[in-house]
């Protein structure tokens, strides 16, 4: 049994140093005090705390009134052993999880769920059910601004009640599973799943017509209260009671989601990228949790929505997760869906797919995509958490210790990334422009160009195989101009299999004219130079410049010191790995004297010299050309003065 924390809001507010409780006079700093506990170690803004002290209408002196009340509450917050800290856009209360039942409890909850259906995880499910006084902070007035929170709380709770009745199940302690269901149907008596149980768990306890007495009791009640007859999972738990065998089922089923977008039929090369990947994603996670081995369960059993089963063994290592990025067009999304089609038997709870939008102009908020997630769950929208921080925390709650892939595709940066990674047991493929490398444990697949045979064979694909084989010279420097981007060479077998009549000789004339290339590597909604400009847009200021300025200097590498002179500055490390981040610009190697060399993108370079006609860029352009003439003048000079 754990110790009751200092501080407490699953029940009437609670708070008490030494086992003596600690007065905190008046309704305002307490309802102050609970908002900022129902937040711990997080900045509550000003604006919600007067929200919930003045829901009507705060007064002039509102936020001075506050300064008050926080002032007045720091003496018996650090008596009890916390800190309340001031911050320019509200305040915190500093605690260790063990000071408040909360925090503990959420902390106990995840231990269990860690420990799979044990003994181990029933204790912890015991304590964390006993730090309960009542209804959470049923000693204040209600507040809006509370809403989201406490209701995920109660969630919770019910959740780990559940749990414990199946954990009891599951190691054949059926009087207690009975008790403990008992007590549930008591606070919620329509709930099928639970009377499904409680048949289940006196029948597997040797009490068989208790069993067939419960059943006839949810029937009767149903039928006079709601006029509806049972479910077909709580027939089945009847017929198998008068069977007297297991049922087929039990409880309630998660949804399993399959939202893998379709493979690509054409999919062309990258057989090293591919084997990579598809072993990533097949092998366990590399650093399992060592928790002992659950008891075998007498009948395959589920758990409630809010905790889901832990894996086979029990046992849920960290997630898998790698990143596939590259330059636009590259076909970073056609990899990442095929190598999840190749691998989802490894993934029987589920594929998630995410649609990231992290080249739009406004990429998705995480809190929208988490809502999205939840809801493929099985979560329903009346029950969605209020804020991004519980919707991820019961997120991985659902997501902890299953199998399922979750694709995430087009990501914006890191920060994006990080509320949707699950906690355990599940594996997380990302695809994003950006060189994303802040990701703990990822692993960075960066894709290049298709070879000139694997271009070739992506262009017969989608044009005609005998058609290319006619033409192959022509069909070479298609793929030369498309730059072995698997975009341009789709555009381009697009626009062959659309005009029959084309010789592959008449495409390759278009295209040898640099200047109308990107207007000829467009076929319906896809064209590459869109696709470009969905990156250029995102870029800084000297970052854009840069870009442009660079497109102008021919497809051969350059040097890094090219970007100080088209800035006009020392040093500007930070602009280059900007692009080379975002995949726009690519580091190919280093001289002789050990300086780094870049090179774009071919079809990057072309868009990005469309739009270099300005002044800067013409500015840009003779400073690089000027620090070329003095190398070469300082290269002269060094030259022996005769040479025979």
């Amino acid at each position: 049994m754990v110790d009751q924390p200092n501080f407490g809001v699953l029940g009437p507010l609670l708070v008490r140093s030494a086992d003596r409780a600690l007065r905190v006079a008046g309704r305002k700093p307490r309802l102050l005090l609970a908002s900022l506990l129902l937040e711990a170690n997080q900045i509550v803004a000003s604006d919600a705390l007067i929200e919930v002290l003045w829901p009507a209408r705060a007064p002039s002196s509102a936020v001075a009134n506050l300064r008050t009340y926080v002032s007045a509450l720091r003496g018996p917050v650090t008596a009890a052993g916390g800190r309340i800290v001031t911050h320019p856009s509200g305040y915190a209360v500093e605690l260790a999880a063990g000071q408040l039942d909360m925090l503990l409890f959420e902390q106990l909850a995840e231990r269990a769920r860690a420990a799979g259906r044990t003994g181990e995880a029933a204790g912890h499910l015991r304590d964390a059910l006993a730090l309960w006084r009542g209804t959470p902070l049923s000693d204040l007035p209600a507040s809006p601004v509370w809403d989201g929170r406490l209701r995920a709380l109660v969630q919770a709770r019910l959740a780990a009640a559940e749990e414990l009745a199946e954990t009891k199940l599951a190691r054949e302690q059926y009087a207690a599973a009975v008790d403990d269901l008992r007590a549930l149907i008591g606070e919620h008596p329509y709930r099928e799943d639970l009377w499904q149980r409680l048949i289940v768990a006196l029948h597997r306890g040797g009490r068989r017509a208790e069993a067939l007495h419960a059943y006839t009791e949810i029937r009767r009640q149903l039928v006079d209260d709601l006029g509806i007859e049972p479910g077909p999972d709580l027939r089945d738990a009847h017929a198998a009671v008068l069977a007297d065998e297991e049922p087929c089922r039990l409880g309630y089923q998660p949804p399993v989601p399959h939202q893998l977008p379709a493979d690509v039929p054409d999919f062309t090369g990258r057989a090293a990228d591919v084997t990579a990947l598809t072993h990533l994603l097949s092998g366990p996670a590399p650093v399992p949790l060592p928790v002992p081995l659950p008891a075998p369960l007498p009948a395959p059993l589920s758990v409630p929505l809010s905790v889901p089963p832990s894996g086979a063994a029990g046992v849920a290592g960290p997630p898998v997760v790698a990143v596939v990025t590259g330059p636009p067009g590259i076909g970073k999304t056609a990899l990442a869906v095929h190598c999840a089609h190749a691998v989802r038997d490894a993934y029987p709870e589920g594929q998630l797919h995410l649609s990231l939008g992290g080249t739009a102009e406004t990429p998705a908020a995480p809190a929208d995509l988490l809502a999205e997630a939840l809801r493929s769950l099985g979560v329903a929208e009346s029950a969605l958490p209020a804020s991004a921080h519980e919707r991820a925390t019961l997120y991985r709650s659902l997501l902890a210790g299953r199998p399922v892939l979750v694709l995430l595709d087009d990501a914006a940066d890191a920060a994006q990334v990080r509320p949707l990674l699950p906690g355990s047991g599940c594996a997380v493929l990302v695809t994003s422009r950006r060189r994303i490398t802040e990701l703990p444990g990822a692993v960075l697949l960066e894709l290049d160009a298709l070879t000139p045979a694997e271009g070739g064979e992506l262009l017969a694909r989608i044009a005609g195989a005998a058609r290319v084989a006619a033409e192959p010279e022509a069909a070479r420097s298609i793929v030369a101009a498309c730059g072995g981007l698997p975009l341009a060479l789709r555009v381009a077998g697009a626009r062959l299999a659309a005009r029959p009549g084309w010789s592959l000789q008449e495409l390759r004339r278009r295209l040898d004219d640099e200047s109308t290339r990107l207007d000829e590597l467009r076929a319906g909604d896809l064209e590459v130079r869109a696709c470009v400009e969905l990156s250029y847009r995102r870029l800084p200021h000297e970052a854009a410049l840069t870009l442009r300025a660079l497109g102008l200097l021919g497809p051969g590498t350059v040097p890094g010191w090219v970007a100080d002179a088209v800035l006009d500055r020392h040093r500007s490390d930070a602009v280059v790995d900007t692009l080379v981040d975002v995949s726009l610009l690519r580091l190919v190697g280093t001289d002789p004297l050990g300086q780094p060399r870049y090179r774009l993108p071919d079809l990057v370079r072309r868009t990005a010299r469309e739009r270099a006609d300005g002044e800067a860029e013409r500015q840009a352009l003779a400073r690089v050309l000027g620090g070329w003439t003095s190398a070469a003048e300082h290269a002269a000079a060094r030259l022996p003065t005769t040479l025979f």
